[in-house]
C-alpha cells in the first residue's frame, strides 16, 4: 500500500509560506523549509548499529491502553501514520515503544510519549545528528531584551501549533 505524498499529509499551505517568505533574506533556508514542507524533511538518518525495535511499550501505556488506541485510530484517520499491518510493510521497520503521562492540570487528558530514544546506541534518535537538529526556546530574559530594543508600541506574538512534530513530515527517505 502507497503512502500518500508529503502535500496530502501536511496540514501547512505551501503557497502561503512561499508569499510570506518572499522578502526573506536568507533564501537558501527558504528554499530549505518550502522544500521539506512540499517533499518532507531530510534528516540525513544514519544508525550508528542496526536499530532495535520496542519489545513492549512503557508500563504506563498498559494502565491506559485507550489513551494509546485512540491516538493511533486518529494519526491513521488524519493520514499522518498508516496501519495496522498484518506483516510489516518494509523489511526494516523498526517499532518504537509508547507510555502515557497526565497532562498537568488537565485531569483525564493524557501527553502520549513515542520513546525515539530507547535502546540507547540503537535507537531512531541514535542516528540523527543532535547537531543538525537543535531546539532552543527563547528565553524571557530574551524576550525582555528585544522588547526594550523596540521600544514602547512594540508588539509580540507567540504561538502553538498543535502537534507540531506530527504535522512536520519527514522525508520519506529517512
Amino acid at each position: 500500500m502507497p503512502l500518500p505524498p508529503v502535500s496530502k499529509v501536511s496540514p501547512f499551505w505551501v503557497d502561503q509560506f512561499v508569499w510570506e517568505l518572499r522578502r526573506h533574506p536568507n533564501h537558501p533556508q527558504v528554499e530549505y523549509v518550502l522544500e521539506g514542507l512540499r517533499n518532507g524533511f531530510k534528516l540525513n538518518f544514519l544508525p550508528t548499529q542496526s536499530l532495535k525495535s520496542a519489545k513492549r511499550n512503557k508500563p504506563s501505556a498498559y494502565l491506559h491502553p485507550s489513551v494509546i488506541d485512540d491516538y493511533l485510530a486518529n494519526e491513521v484517520s488524519l493520514g499522518r501514520m498508516a496501519g495496522p499491518f498484518r506483516v510489516p510493510p518494509f523489511p526494516n521497520l523498526n517499532v518504537s515503544s509508547f507510555g502515557v503521562i497526565p497532562k498537568k492540570g488537565q485531569p483525564g487528558k493524557w501527553h502520549l510519549i513515542v520513546d525515539l530514544s530507547s535502546p540507547g546506541g540503537a535507537s531512531v534518535n541514535d542516528g540523527i545528528n543532535p547537531n543538525d537538529f537543535t531546539l532552543h526556546y527563547v528565553t524571557v530574559d530574551q524576550v525582555i531584551c528585544l522588547v526594550s530594543r523596540f521600544g514602547k508600541g512594540a508588539l509580540m506574538a507567540k504561538s502553538d501549533v498543535e502537534a507540531a512534530y506530527r504535522n512536520i513530515a519527514v522525508c520519506p527517505s529517512d
